[in-house]
């Protein structure tokens, strides 16, 4: 290397110059040689061309799987009848064939079917001989029905004109039974009245031996309910045994309403009178309501521990009468007459 002072070449490595002595700068070491890589050039770039859509794939339709999954089904169930079991569609044709044959509206016959039964032990020219005696039995069959059925249809006639007349009897007893109690509730709207009675007017109730408690024979009597209706003359005997030795009668209006079997009756107090010598007016009291029902030939009617009780009623000479009794509270019976018009 050379000194870069004097120019004098010193030996490689040294740190100072042989001649002058000026320090030589210190050599460069050796670098280590780098490998240069090589790498190859890029291709250019090609313009990409749009990719094809890929077909997808379509989805299962339930409906379809449903389908197919029946028609199998039907397929396996033809194959166990027609071939596991041969018998089965052959049988059921023959019974088809058999109920074809019947006339229209019959039932099934049971002979027929055992014979069928029966015929198939047998031969081919049994079987034909069979065939034909059951075909021989149906035909006699219909035969029979045809016949019988103008029988049958003559019976529900019959029956039902049997039917039909029952309702008109019915229907005319309703009537007559109507009439009956129209009849009666006029003839007791005819004789009703609610003038004031006087004791004159029931001389009839009292006989040779004493009152007249039942009336006498041969009269007219009044069955029918309604006809008790209205307004009556009534006369009472407060103990008409006369065991106290006093004889007591009073003259009151009654008022009768029927309604089915209810029956009510009013009482007006009007006049009493003691020992047919002395008289009190009652007009003053308030009226008494009695209720009750219909009994035997007449009613009972109640009004608190007082019971009236009648008994009869009838017609005889264009006038209505009735007769009963009435129980009172001390237990004393009391005797009524009634009378109108």
């Amino acid at each position: 290397m050379f000194c870069p002072n004097c120019g004098k070449q010193n030996r490689q490595g040294a740190d100072f110059c042989a001649g002058c002595g000026t320090k030589l700068p210190a050599s460069p070491q050796a670098q280590p040689v780098q490998q240069t890589v090589r790498y190859p050039a890029p291709e250019p770039l090609q313009p990409q061309q749009p990719s094809a859509p890929q077909p997808q794939a379509k989805e299962a339709n339930p409906v379809m799987i449903f389908v197919i999954t029946m028609l199998i089904g039907l397929i396996l169930i033809a194959a166990f009848l027609l071939f596991i079991k041969p018998g089965y569609l052959i049988n059921s044709d023959s019974s088809r064939a058999d109920t074809s044959s019947v006339s229209d509206g019959s039932e099934k016959d049971d002979t027929s079917s055992k014979t069928t039964k029966k015929t198939k032990k047998k031969d081919s020219s049994s079987d034909s001989d069979s065939s034909k005696a059951t075909t021989t039995k149906k035909r006699k069959k219909k035969t029979d029905t045809t016949t019988s059925a103008p029988e049958t249809e003559t019976e529900t006639t019959t029956t039902t004109a049997a039917a039909t007349e029952k309702p008109k009897q019915t229907q005319a007893t309703t009537d007559k039974t109507l009439d009956a109690k129209n009849k009666a509730y006029a003839e007791a709207g005819q004789y009703s009245t609610y003038a004031r009675p006087s004791f004159d007017e029931f001389e009839w109730c009292f006989g040779q031996n004493g009152l007249i408690y039942t009336p006498s024979s041969g009269v007219d009597m009044i069955t029918e309910t309604l006809g008790f209706t209205g307004g009556w003359k009534a006369m009472v005997i407060y103990n008409p045994s006369n065991y106290a030795g006093t004889f007591i009668r009073e003259l009151d209006n009654v008022d009768i309403g029927v309604n089915g079997d209810a029956v009510d009756l009013t009482i007006d107090w009007y006049l009493m009178s003691y020992d047919t010598s002395e008289t009190y007016n009652e007009e003053d009291m308030e009226d008494t309501l009695f209720l009750g029902s219909v009994s035997g030939s007449g009613f009972n009617v109640s009004s608190g521990e007082t019971t009236l009780t009648m008994n009869y009623f009838w017609k005889a000479d264009g006038k209505e009468y009735a007769l009963g009794t009435i129980q009172l509270p001390d237990y004393t019976s009391a005797y009524i007459a009634l009378i109108r018009p």
